[in-house]
């Protein structure tokens, strides 16, 4: 009688400590990812990506009275993107600039952080 006895008191002090490691333990930490290239741009024929020091496509052609969309998916640099025509300001991480292009023309750009870095916008 002993021995069932026991091997009940084992059974619920076992589930005892797997419960209490189970509920004290740490949540696993979230896997945060930055959107692709192909992701964004496939949500947005208009959008480019700022990554890898580079703007994604460099070049884009689109129609008068579009807009373009443009997004830092760099995982720490600062970037911007700047013109004689307009200028977005300073974009963090994840930040993005829209600009609506009412003009045909050329729009060349920089990046007024990181000079080296430059697009253009063809507006037919």
């Amino acid at each position: 009688m002993k021995k069932p006895l026991v091997a009940v008191a084992a059974l619920v002090l076992i589930v005892s400590f797997l419960g209490a490691y189970l509920l004290l333990k740490p949540p696993p930490k979230p896997i945060v990812m930055l959107p692709n290239e192909t992701t964004v741009l496939a949500k947005d024929k208009n959008t480019v990506s700022i990554m890898n020091f580079a703007f994604t496509p460099s070049t884009l052609r689109i129609q008068q009275g579009e807009t373009v969309t443009w997004i830092n998916q760099e995982a720490t640099a600062l970037h911007s993107v700047k013109s004689d025509t307009f200028y977005s300001g300073i974009l963090k991480t994840g930040d993005s600039y829209r600009f609506k292009f009412s003009q045909q023309g050329d729009y060349k750009y920089t990046d007024g952080i990181h000079s080296e870095m430059t697009g253009e916008i063809i507006v037919e």
